[in-house]
């Protein structure tokens, strides 16, 4: 089985004077914040394969192998959003001063997803009888996972990638 929680926030704001010409008794100045939250909870059957092969070294003694394995899922779950918008315009000519303000209605969804989920890694191991060392480079990928869009539904991928390294010690009993 495999399991995945993702959530995301993003904030922007923008504050402008487009047209300020300040000695004339002219300004104008814009403004504008949007904030986001997004997240996806997904559970599903995954499948994985592992294999490595012997460089240098006795298995009984201590060796050096190469390592790699792939791996897979299907994960069904839950994407969310919800976001809100907010802009003002302040406007001042020859003493007249006009605000606009403008607050979008927050946008939110939810729907029921199904996210693939494909991943690898490749590595080298140091091992010994009760305890391995490994080092290497891992690969895991989402897609469609997250929902991107603001005021429509946009599926992103996520993706995890970058080196790893692991400490084993096995407990003999």
């Amino acid at each position: 089985m495999r399991y995945a929680q993702f959530d995301m926030r993003s904030a922007v704001q923008i504050e402008s004077q487009p047209t300020n010409v300040n000695g004339y008794g002219f300004y104008h100045i814009f403004c504008a914040k949007f904030a986001a939250e997004r997240k996806f909870t997904g559970v599903g059957p995954s499948l994985s394969w592992d294999a490595s092969a012997n460089l240098i070294g006795k298995p009984t003694a201590g060796n050096i192998t190469l390592d790699w394995g792939l791996n897979g899922a299907v994960l069904f779950g839950r994407q969310r959003m919800q976001a809100n918008h907010h802009t003002t315009n302040n406007y001042l000519h020859n003493d007249a001063y006009v605000s606009v303000t403008q607050t979008e209605g927050s946008p939110s969804r939810s729907k029921q997803v199904t996210v693939p989920n494909l991943g690898g890694f490749a590595g080298v191991s140091w091992r010994y009888p009760d305890a391995k060392v490994s080092i290497g480079y891992r690969a895991d990928f989402f897609f469609g996972a997250m929902d991107g869009g603001i005021d429509t539904a946009h599926r992103e991928n996520i993706g995890f990638y970058g080196p790893f390294a692991t400490i084993s010690i096995g407990i003999a009993g």
